[in-house]
């Protein structure tokens, strides 16, 4: 994912939700920890939408929370990427996939033949990454 010019564009699934394996710290999901006043989600978020080779961002995670969060941490969920909130399910599988599976709708929100996709990459980064860079992406 260099910076050259005509590079690929890669979508990124930030995993965020919420359940046995993933927290807790202080009782509460790492993502929603604060470092200086912001969300650990909300650096990550902010890292990734200055990579210049990530498209869209799709954060997997409790939705209504999340919807929360970003409206309480003044993040544009349209600019300069589009930021997509989808439902978690069970297990970290489970999100990494329909939330793929959500990556791969078109305008009408059909979803194509995954069959024709078996080689698409996305980006995948765990909400407890907060000092990640977009130089490091």
């Amino acid at each position: 994912m260099g910076s050259m010019s005509g590079q690929n564009k890669y979508d990124a699934i930030l995993v965020a939700g919420e359940g046995k394996s993933s927290y807790k710290v202080h009782h509460q999901n790492k993502a929603f920890l604060t470092i200086n006043g912001k969300c650990l989600i909300h650096y990550i978020v902010e890292s990734l939408q200055k990579v210049d080779s990530i498209k869209d961002i799709y954060i997997v995670g409790q939705k209504e929370k999340m919807n929360q969060v970003f409206l309480s941490g003044h993040i544009d969920l349209e600019s300069p990427k589009r930021v997509h909130i989808v439902e978690q399910r069970s297990n970290l599988y489970e999100n990494v996939w329909h939330s793929f599976l959500q990556s791969l709708k078109d305008e009408s929100g059909e979803e194509p033949n995954t069959e024709t996709h078996r080689d698409r990459a996305v980006l995948v980064v765990p909400c407890d990454a907060p000092l990640i860079t977009p130089q490091e992406v």
